[in-house]
């Protein structure tokens, strides 16, 4: 029988790395005439149901490197998103890279959740350390241009401090819409 844990630990491990070759990948194209916008942050509001925290709601922010460029009518780059989330089972704060062909977004996150007393399927009232990949889709634009989206994530975490309980590691997993506040643009001079 294969322990759940090393085999978290390669997917994750993996899903770390997929954004660096990615964006390797990109930058070694031909280069083009760069027609991009400047954006410093993008702000998402967040609901999700998953394990452990249940019924969530948080927020989003992506701090893109440099420049969306766009150049086949999507925002291409990549960034630092910082993620919060409260809900029915605990919190859970979360940081790590993420690239984009707005308003598809992938990312690798490391995360930090503390449950409460009722989390869904890990001790109470414990913190846990992981990581986790999730991948954005666009649902519809609506008006003033806000963007809904459907956001899934998929990790694995281990609970620190000692060894009493029953649920050391645990796979984690969410699904939940996500709508997109507000972003900055600035424009370009020529």
């Amino acid at each position: 029988m294969v322990r759940a844990g090393p085999v978290a630990a390669v997917v994750v491990a993996a899903c770390l790395l997929f954004a660096p070759v990615t964006a390797h990948a990109r930058a070694s194209q031909a280069p083009q005439e760069p027609s991009g916008q400047d954006i410093p942050v993008i702000i998402a509001a967040h609901g999700s149901f998953g394990r452990p925290l249940r019924l969530t709601g948080g927020i989003d922010v992506l701090l893109p490197f440099g420049r969306l460029e766009s150049n086949d009518g999507y925002g291409t780059g990549q960034g630092l998103e910082i993620s919060a989330r409260a809900g029915l089972g605990g919190y859970r704060f979360a940081a790590g890279h993420f690239i984009t062909a707005f308003p598809f977004v992938a990312d690798a996150l490391v995360t930090m959740t503390r449950t409460s007393d009722h989390p869904r399927v890990a001790d109470p009232r414990s913190t846990y350390l992981g990581g986790e990949a999730g991948l954005t889709l666009p649902l519809f634009y609506g008006v003033g241009s806000k963007i809904a989206s459907v956001k899934f994530n998929l990790g694995y975490s281990r609970r620190l401090g000692d060894d009493e309980g029953a649920k050391k590691q645990m796979f984690t997993w969410s699904i939940g819409t996500q709508i997109y506040l507000w972003w900055r643009e600035r424009s370009r001079t020529p």
